[in-house]
């Protein structure tokens, strides 16, 4: 390797050089990385359960308000039978259903169900239109499906003003399944119909769904916050958790110093935003997958990216360090003074004044013959 020097150097004087020194750090390999952002993975779902439990929680069940809305919640999901599972009781969601739809609300549905379509259909007709998916203008020829059909007068003549009738016990294993689908997708649409036509339970449905979607989105925020920004500053040199475990770091790419003190909230924003809409949304089986998905997609890119580097790590012009074998500087002025301090144990002063005038040096070329 060939020696470089300054055009003047300085004897016994570690002298900066004009611009920053960068420092090029080796790169680390992916399984230790890996390993470190599984931790991290872990170590979030974790602290986020604990949070909610011990903090979130409690303060919720505490809150007059938010108990009192829950009460209108479920006073009304048992005073209208919306709380049977969503497999099996058909003949239970049957009667739930006519109950609904011809007695507790028989009014406001046939009225708002006319208005938008300008019919003066019966209670009885819409439920047979609705509900068992019948013709509306059923004919002699075309007044039944595979599941429902609707009952016919001395003349053939479908009645559209009574209920149809059920052809279960007519149909196989299959057509049985399909049938108890039909029921089980309208009785799931009640509770949007109660939200609109009983008194104060939307008020009350919504009040709860932000209550508890805040309960639940602060502790995830805080853990985030925990592990990307509180534990990095803790352990230096952007450090989270699972890389200090894996004795890891983060080094500024274009430096080679540390990492500026932004990028920490930054990259817990991208790592979190995906996560966060999940949690708050709280649609259960989407959740795992927006806090997995950033770690996947950083581990994918890092797995075939050439220079070793996660796609969040490239983002913010980020390079992973292993610190067991290369310490990270803060800036350069501490690069100097170490170099300072290693130049003063050396005893041949020619040798000392090209280490501090040179930006590269071979290790075979010191001045007191060693090797």
């Amino acid at each position: 390797m060939s020696t470089k020097r300054n055009t003047k150097p300085k004897p016994n004087e570690l002298e900066p050089l004009k611009g920053k020194r960068v420092i090029d750090h080796a790169q680390v390999d992916n399984l230790p990385a890996f390993f470190a952002a599984l931790i991290n993975y872990a170590f979030v779902i974790v602290l986020t359960l604990v949070l909610f439990f011990a903090v979130s929680l409690p303060i919720m069940r505490n809150d007059a308000n938010y108990l009192k809305n829950e009460k209108i919640v479920l006073d009304t999901k048992e005073q209208y039978s919306l709380t049977l599972p969503q497999t099996g009781y058909t003949n239970e969601k049957m009667d739930v259903l006519q109950g609904f739809y011809l007695n507790s609300f028989k009014d406001a549905i046939k009225n708002d169900y006319n208005e938008q379509r300008g019919t003066n259909y019966s209670i009885e007709h819409i439920y047979n239109v609705v509900v068992y998916q019948l013709p509306a203008e059923p004919t002699p020829t075309d007044y039944s499906t595979t599941y429902f059909s609707y009952l016919l007068d001395d003349k053939g003549i479908p009645m559209v003003d009574v209920l149809g009738k059920s052809k279960y016990d007519e149909l196989g294993k299959r057509g049985q399944e399909d049938l108890q689908g039909i029921i089980q997708s309208a009785y799931s649409r009640l509770n949007t119909l109660a939200q609109a036509y009983a008194p104060g339970y939307k008020q009350a449905v919504d009040y709860c769904m932000d209550y508890e979607s805040i309960v639940r989105v602060i502790p995830y925020c805080v853990a985030l916050a925990i592990v990307f920004i509180l534990l990095p500053i803790i352990f230096k040199h952007g450090a989270s958790l699972g890389g200090k475990i894996m004795h890891l770091g983060y080094a500024n790419k274009r430096s080679g110093y540390s990492v500026s003190f932004w990028k920490l909230p930054v990259r817990a924003v991208l790592y979190g935003a995906l996560a966060t809409v999940g949690v708050y949304m709280f649609y259960p089986h989407f959740v795992l997958i927006f806090c997995v998905f950033p770690y996947f997609l950083n581990a994918l890119y890092r797995l075939f990216s050439y220079a070793r580097r996660g796609l969040i790590e490239k983002f913010l012009f980020m390079v992973l360090v292993d610190t067991r074998y290369e310490k990270i500087y803060r800036n350069e002025a501490e690069l100097l003074q170490e170099g300072e301090t290693m130049l003063s144990g050396y005893s041949d002063p020619a040798y000392t004044a090209t280490l501090s005038s040179v930006e590269t040096i071979s290790l075979e070329d010191r001045g007191d013959g060693a090797h």
